[in-house]
C-alpha cells in the first residue's frame, strides 16, 4: 500500500493510529474525490474527515468542494487494512457493526435536521456511498467560514460573541425541541460562517433523548476532554 501515490502514511500527519493509512484520491460511483493536502484531516468517533474537490466524470467544469467523511472507527485494535484501489477493509466483529449503525444513523440525522428547520444551523448532506465490504462514506457540503475556536481566538469584541451565543442558544434549543441531544458541544464543532451565526459540525454526536437511559446503558459515549459533563465521564468508567 505504501507504493500507491494515492495513499498518505498516517504518521506523516501526525495522528497516534500507526496502522492507518490517509486518502489523497479515491473515486466513489463516477466521482474522483482529490484531497486537499493543506487541511488538517479531522477525526470523528467513527470517521476520519476530509476536506476534498469533488469531480464528477460526466460533468465538465463542475468541480466543486466538499467534505468526504470515511466511515473509520478510531480505537485501538480496529484491524483494518486499506486496498491498492483505496478503499478500507475491516476484520467483521459486533464493535464494528455497532459503529457502522451509528454512522448510517447520522446520515439520517443529518438530513432530518436540515429538512426540519435547522437549514440554517447546519451543513448540507449530499448523499452516503455505500461500498459494502469496500467502504462507506458520507458526502456534505463544504461550508466556508471559521470555527468558534478560531473565532475567539480572533475577535475579542463582547458584543460579537452574544450575537453568537444567541444563536447558539437558539440552535441548541431547536434541537432539544426535535427530542436530541448534541454530546460533544464544543468551538471546535461550531462554525462560524458569519459573526452572527452559529453552525452545528460532528452530527454523528447527536442522538436521540429517548436512546439514552439513566445509566447510559446502550449507548456509544461521545465528547473532548475538558468539555464533557462531569456526570457523562463518570459514567463512561464504569461502563
Amino acid at each position: 500500500v505504501a507504493s500507491n501515490p494515492k495513499i498518505k502514511a498516517i504518521g506523516e500527519i501526525g495522528l497516534d493510529y500507526h496502522y492507518e493509512d490517509i486518502l489523497r484520491e479515491i473515486q466513489l460511483k463516477g466521482t474522483t474525490y482529490a484531497l486537499d493536502a493543506n487541511k488538517k484531516v479531522g477525526r470523528g468517533g467513527s470517521c476520519l474527515v476530509y476536506y476534498a474537490l469533488a469531480k464528477d466524470a460526466h460533468r465538465q467544469n463542475c468541480d466543486r468542494k466538499v467534505i468526504l467523511k470515511e466511515f473509520y472507527p478510531l480505537y485501538p485494535g480496529c484491524d483494518s487494512l486499506r486496498q491498492e484501489d483505496g478503499s478500507l477493509k475491516f476484520l467483521e466483529s459486533k464493535a464494528i457493526a455497532g459503529k457502522r449503525t451509528r454512522f448510517e444513523t447520522s446520515y439520517e440525522r443529518f438530513v432530518s435536521l436540515f429538512n426540519d428547520g435547522l437549514d440554517l444551523n447546519t451543513v448540507q448532506v449530499h448523499k452516503l456511498i455505500d461500498l459494502k465490504e469496500k467502504g462507506l462514506y458520507m458526502v456534505v457540503d463544504y461550508s466556508s467560514g471559521i470555527t468558534m475556536e478560531t473565532f475567539l481566538e480572533e475577535n475579542h469584541d463582547l458584543y460579537d460573541f452574544f450575537l453568537l451565543m444567541k444563536d447558539l442558544a437558539s440552535v441548541l434549543g431547536k434541537l432539544h425541541e426535535m427530542g436530541c441531544i448534541h454530546m460533544d458541544l464544543k468551538p471546535g464543532n461550531i462554525l462560524c460562517p458569519r459573526k452572527d451565526i452559529a453552525r452545528l459540525l460532528d452530527l454523528d454526536s447527536v442522538v436521540e433523548k429517548k436512546e439514552i437511559s439513566e445509566d447510559m446503558k446502550g449507548i456509544s459515549l461521545s465528547g473532548s476532554v475538558g468539555y464533557t459533563a462531569p456526570e457523562v465521564i463518570s459514567l463512561a468508567r464504569v461502563m
